[in-house]
């Protein structure tokens, strides 16, 4: 789910700095109507700021996604230490078993 939200946030990042980069090169073209670069202008620090915005969600969804990966590494090596001992236990009860001649089952 973490991974999910962002990849989701970079993806809306991307978009709106293409958004952005095609609305100063429309207000760098002279041939447009000054009306309208006017226009792009007035819009241009909004969008600015919702990608500065995007970049730090982003910086701590990339924070949330490395601390997630290192809890899920951690529950993963301490499964595996259980299912190691349970391996153990389960051949000492079979070994046990043998000698005494029953079928723990």
């Amino acid at each position: 789910m973490v991974h999910g939200r962002l990849s989701e946030t970079q993806s809306n990042r991307k978009k709106l700095a293409t958004d952005i980069k095609r609305h100063e090169d429309f207000i760098s073209q002279m041939d447009n109507p000054p009306g309208e670069r006017k226009e792009v202008e007035g819009v241009l620090p909004q969008l600015k700021e919702k990608l500065q915005s995007l970049e730090n969600e982003e910086q701590q969804r990339q924070t949330a996604e490395i601390e997630a990966d290192g809890r899920l590494q951690v529950e993963s090596t301490k499964l595996n230490e259980l299912q190691d001992q349970l391996d153990r236990l389960e051949k000492v009860l079979e070994s046990t078993s043998r000698q005494s001649g029953t079928n723990p089952r």
